[in-house]
Order: structure tokens, then sequence, then C-alpha cells
């Protein structure tokens, strides 16, 4: 007999034994994982979650459920794909857990520690709006299963007694909102175990007993009182306070020699003195880096360095580490509706080189600070003077995209020298001028002499900068940090119009000293015309105030909570540079400056 026919007559012998066998058992049933939680969503193209809690006090593996609901095609043009069952991936929840389940916006997001995605294939993901419903199913069995609004959808088998719950919020403004258990996650299985949120807690218990947020800075006043809670972050003991606007970046940082790579105290320390002085309390959190407690940018008392790779990405980039994968995986998911997330990595591109400083999402909540390879060194008293301004100048001018602000404020017309703020690249690694020194206008001499020089050959203007060095700058880069200046602009400066140039009227702010754009040598000219910025067209150069214009709850929009819109004119030209939340991007050119 040959091999292959042994091996069907074996079959056939164990299958008749089977079929005479009584029938097995149907596998156990566990009840013990809950939905929680299902967040609001607007757009179809947008990820919607849902939480799960492990209430048991044993594993619970997740590929034995799925999840039953309404779905869409995640592609133009998004149509309805009606209801749907999505398995879900392996995953082991231990008790007491709760995970993100979410739909799989982009076909090659990656699951985390505590977050998955669902997809059937090709295009289909779930979707809802202010109705719909969520059921958890086990081997064909209803486990759990919540309906809201006007949606009439029984489940499979048993479990929901009532009506339906409250509808979902459904406006592009009503992100980040969500229908949820109370804290105990009572379960009778009635819309009566369903309230809607204006404070989701995506990732933890849902402890928000109040939407009130007097102080606007999108944390709810009662998780800002002692003994308080928000998704089980003691976000008080962190430093949060009623009638304050409290921010919080959680930071991580690649492991490596290179001292631009890991972030220095004294560069968070500016960063925090800097919004403080206009009343925005700004809490890192980089873990154990320098010791215990908020003082030391220390709320979560673990490690956060990360494996190293010499390049970093919003999204997909070739070999380059994606900044997405590092948060699913090391930032806890409770911190997703509070906290910003920023990595300090090596570079932007792909064979380490020293290239941009940093890259951010616009009204987002992701940030990499790239100043890898940039020749910094703690070699006192420049060096390491310059490395700690470095970063802190870095790390404002990036989370300043986060809050909404683009290179010219309002705009992306960038290089207006009447734009007095760390956003604009003629002030983001030199700093501020100080309005009325002799040198006010130093920082435009730099950028025409080492930046526009070349192409247009305006020698001139080293009679300003003897060396054509950014040393030769007053409060530069390489001065003690308590005098490099680096703020958002107040908008009090005046217009600067490219046709009618003023030079005594400086930096266009009260008290400016002359600055002589032309590089004639004497500051006095008047309404003459000339293309300051290089862009070779002609503008009326407005200041902004960033100050007043920041958009602290990034959460609310579909920008920072999901998926974001992407705007092909400013996007980095990667396969889908933003991957995971695919929220608009800044583009950063800025390069490290040569230093001799």
């Amino acid at each position: 007999m040959g091999k292959k026919a042994g091996i069907l007559l074996f079959f056939a012998a164990y299958l008749f034994l089977f079929s005479s066998c009584p029938s097995l058992p149907p596998p156990e049933i566990n009840p013990d994982l809950k939905i929680t939680e299902v967040g609001s969503m607007y757009y179809a193209d947008a990820g919607s979650w849902i939480e799960l809690y492990n209430s048991g006090s044993t594993d619970i593996q997740l590929s034995q459920y799925k999840i039953r609901t309404h779905s869409v095609m995640r592609t133009s043009p998004y149509s309805y794909m009606g209801i749907n069952t999505f398995s879900l991936p392996s995953l082991t929840v231990p008790p007491g857990a709760y995970i993100l389940v979410r739909g799989n916006i982009v076909s090659y997001l990656t699951n985390g520690a505590r977050i998955v995605y669902i997809l059937i294939s090709p295009n289909t993901v779930p979707y809802w709006e202010d109705l719909g419903f969520v059921e958890l199913m086990q081997y064909g069995q209803t486990i759990d299963f919540v309906r809201f609004g006007s949606d009439t959808t029984t489940p499979t088998t048993e479990g929901w007694a009532g009506g339906s719950a409250p509808a979902l919020p459904n406006s592009a403004a009503d992100y980040g909102k969500s229908l949820a258990r109370d804290g105990s996650n009572t379960d009778t299985d009635t819309e009566a175990d369903w309230t809607v949120h204006s404070y989701g807690t995506a990732g933890g218990p849902n402890d928000v007993t109040s939407d009130l947020d007097a102080d606007l800075d999108g944390i709810p006043d009662c998780s800002e009182v002692s003994g308080s809670t928000f998704a089980g972050l003691p976000l008080y003991d962190w430093g949060a306070r009623t009638g304050q606007k409290d921010l919080f970046i959680h930071i991580d940082y690649m492991q490596s020699s290179d001292p631009g790579v890991t972030p220095r105290k004294e560069a968070l320390d500016k960063v925090v003195a800097a919004f403080a002085a206009k009343n925005y309390y700004l809490h890192f959190d980089v873990g154990n880096l320098y010791g215990s407690g908020p003082s030391n940018h220390n709320l979560d008392n673990t490690s956060h360095q990360v494996p190293f790779n010499q390049a970093a990405a919003l999204g997909i980039y070739g070999s380059a580490a994606n900044l997405y994968d590092y948060k699913n995986t090391y930032m806890n998911l409770a911190k997703k509706q509070i906290f910003h997330y920023m990595l300090f990595a090596y570079s932007q591109e792909l064979d380490g080189s020293g290239g941009s400083s940093g890259i951010a999402e616009l009204n987002g909540n992701d940030v990499i600070i790239t100043l890898g390879n940039w020749g910094l060194t703690t070699t006192p008293t420049t060096s390491l003077n310059q490395l700690i301004n470095y970063q802190a100048a870095t790390v404002m001018h990036e989370f300043g995209h986060n809050l909404g602000l683009r290179h010219g404020g309002n705009e992306d017309m960038n290089y207006k020298p009447n734009y007095y703020s760390i956003m604009n690249y003629m002030y983001q690694l030199n700093g501020l001028p100080t309005i009325g020194n002799a040198n006010e206008g130093d920082r435009y001499y730099w950028y025409r002499y080492s930046r526009v020089d070349a192409f247009s050959a305006l020698s001139k203007f080293k009679q300003y900068l003897p060396t054509g060095n950014f040393t030769d700058l007053h409060n530069n880069c390489t001065d003690d940090p308590s005098v490099f200046k680096m703020d958002y602009s107040n908008g009090n400066g005046g217009p600067l119009d490219e046709a009618l140039v003023n030079e005594p009227n400086g930096l266009q702010r009260s008290g400016s000293a002359p600055i002589d754009y032309n590089g004639d040598g004497d500051g006095a000219d008047t309404n003459f015309d000339m293309d300051l910025n290089n862009d070779t067209g002609r503008s009326n150069f407005t200041d902004y105030d960033d100050w007043s214009h920041l958009n602290l709850f990034f959460v609310r929009t579909h920008y920072g909570d999901l998926s974001g819109i992407s705007s092909p004119a400013v996007l980095r030209i990667w396969s889908d540079p933003v991957g995971n939340d695919r929220q608009e991007v800044i583009v950063e050119t800025l390069t490290a400056p040569k230093l001799d």
C-alpha cells in the first residue's frame, strides 16, 4: 500500500469512530468579557472604537470572540455594507484589563498590547452614526449587547431586555464623546446601563462623573480634584487643577548614545516655563529618566526608553520606525484621550543623516523630535547650551503644530520677519531677538546670509554677521538657556508689506529698532519693494496672536481623536505619511545648521 493510500485509510477509520461516538459538548462560553464603551464618530473613513473589559479573574483569549455591528466601505465611495460580523485577532486580555477594538481604516495598522484593529477584507469596517448597535459574540452566542438611538436590531440569541440607549452625538465636532456604562460597569442588559458622556475614557474605567469643563482645557473639572481619576489616571496628583488650563505630553525616547535623542530636563523645564508665563500648565511625562515625581517630569514612574531605529516616521516610510506602533506599544492606552505623544527619535532620513529637527500633526496629538546626528554634545558650556536650547525650541515649535499653529501662525507663509514666534523658521533654532536691541534684525540677516546668499549673491549682509555664523546673533542658541528667548507671538506686531518696506519700523513692534532689510548699510530706507522671504512673490505679512488661538482639546475633532484630514499640499510624500491617526502633517525642512 502506498503512503498516500495509508494516510487516507487512517483518516477514514478516524472519521468512522468519531461519528459513532456521542456528540461532543459545545465549547464553554465565557461571559466575563463586556462591552463597556462605544465611541462617537461622524466620517465614514474614521476608525470607530469599542472598549471591552475583562470582568473575570482569569485571562481571556480575544480570538474566541467576534463583533457584530453595522459596517461601511472604508474607501470612497463610502457605501453602507449592512450588518457584518468581524473576527477578533489573538490577544490575551488579563483580568481587570480594558482594551480597544477599532476599525482598520488603513490596511497596515498593527495591533498593540491593548488595542486591535478589525476589518473584513478588503475594505469593510465597523460604522455607526447617532444610531447603531454593537454585539459581542462567542461561538455563535450573544455575550453582550448594546443598542442606541433609533436602531431596532435585536441580539443573535439573548442578552438584551430593554429598549434603546440614548443616541450618540453625531457631528464633525463630536469626536471624543462616548456611550458608556457607569464606573462599576453595571450590567442589567437594558438601556438603563448606558449614558452619553462628553469625555470618553477609552482604555480605562468610566470614572468621569460630570461633563463640566469651566477652564476649557479639555479635561472635565471632576477629574482635576483631589482623589479623582480620569480613565484611572490620577491627573490631580500629576498637577491638573480646576481653574487652570492643563496640557499633558507623554514622551518616549529611543535608546541612543547621541545626546540629541535623550530629552534634557533643562529643555523641558524651559518649555514648561514658557507656557506658565502665559498661564498654561504643561505636564511632561518622561518616566523615571530624571528621578521621581512631577517636578522631575515623572508621572508614571516607568522607563520611557524605547528601542532604537535610525529613522522614524509618522506612519509607513521604508524601514523607518512607525511612531504609531511605538505609541500603541509603549504608552498606556488610558492616556490617549488626554496626552499628546512625543517620540524623541534619531532622524527622519532612512540613512540616519541629520535632517529635519522634527515633524508633527496639525491640530493632532503626535510629534517626532529628530535631533540625532546634528553634532550636538554635552561639552560645557556653549555646546551643552546649544543642545538644551535646540531641544526646547524644537519641542515648543512642533507642539505648536499640535495646538493648531502653522509656520505663519494662521497660514503656511514662512520667514515673515514680523511674525515674532518660535513657529517661524527665522526664530525656531536661533531664538527670538530682543525688541529694541540694535541688532534686532540679526535673525533676518542670518536668514539672508546663510540661506539666501547662495542663490542671490547678497554677500553684503556679511557685514552684520562677521563670521557668517549664528554665534554672531545676540541671545543666540549657544548662550545660557536663561537668555535664549522662545515664545509664541501675542499678535502685537504690525503688518510688513513687501511692496512698501519701511526699514525704520524694524519688526513692526512697539519699540522696534531699524533693520537694514536691503543691506545698503543705513536702515533708513522707506517704501521700497523687496522679496523679504525669498518666495518670489510680494505679500503683506501679518503677525498672529498664537496664544489666543491654541487648540487645547485635540480629541474633539476628526483631526485629533481618530483619523484626521489629510491635505496633500502639506504632506511629506510617503506611501501614507500618517498611518494610524492620519492627521494633517506640517512638513519641516529646516535642517542642522553648519557649525563652522
